[in-house]
């Protein structure tokens, strides 16, 4: 269930970047190619939390990478580091990719 959220996060993201303009409309996906680093600043039940991002996008075989982390600064000093990776490859149309994660017999991710 997680991962399905972090996959919809991550498409949803990946769509306003490329929707968001007639500009971005006409760009193909190798021109978002490269690292992006930033901060979020969100507030749950009240608390304020502060996270360190950093995006990358990359090509790879039949496709693009997108891998990300987000590091949560604490109150007491300590922070917490979380890290994800998604594959996806082109599909039989022009512009349109899907997730290429394959999972293996165990339900981790398999290798291409």
């Amino acid at each position: 269930m997680r991962r399905d959220r972090i996959l919809g996060t991550c498409i949803a993201v990946l769509m306003a970047v490329t929707c968001a303009s007639a500009w971005a409309a006409e760009r193909k996906i190798d021109d978002f190619y490269g690292t992006y680093v930033g901060r979020s600043v969100s507030g749950d039940d009240g608390a304020v939390k502060e996270r360190d991002i950093n995006v990358e996008i990359k090509e790879i075989k039949r496709g693009f990478n997108i891998s990300w982390s987000t590091v949560t600064h604490r109150k007491d000093g300590d922070s917490k580091r979380k890290s994800y990776s998604i594959d996806f490859q082109r599909t039989n149309r022009d512009n349109i990719f899907q997730s290429g994660m394959r999972k293996d017999v165990f339900g981790g991710q398999a290798a291409e």
